[in-house]
């Protein structure tokens, strides 16, 4: 099995890396947080909700 040549895997693919990355952080930093904002406000509506019904 011949040897992976960095430099050369880097000029050929090092944009398709640099965009997953990007993809991964932004993932990872801006929809994640909103996902668990809208998940814990939807839990906090359906507590004020169940709450409100049993009195």
């Amino acid at each position: 099995m011949p040897q992976l040549d960095t430099g050369l895997f880097f000029v050929q693919y090092g944009g398709t890396c640099v965009f997953f990355f990007l993809l991964f952080f932004f993932l990872v930093f801006f929809l994640l947080p909103q996902i668990k904002k809208q998940f814990f406000f939807r839990k906090k509506i359906k507590m004020f909700l169940f709450d409100f019904n049993d009195k």
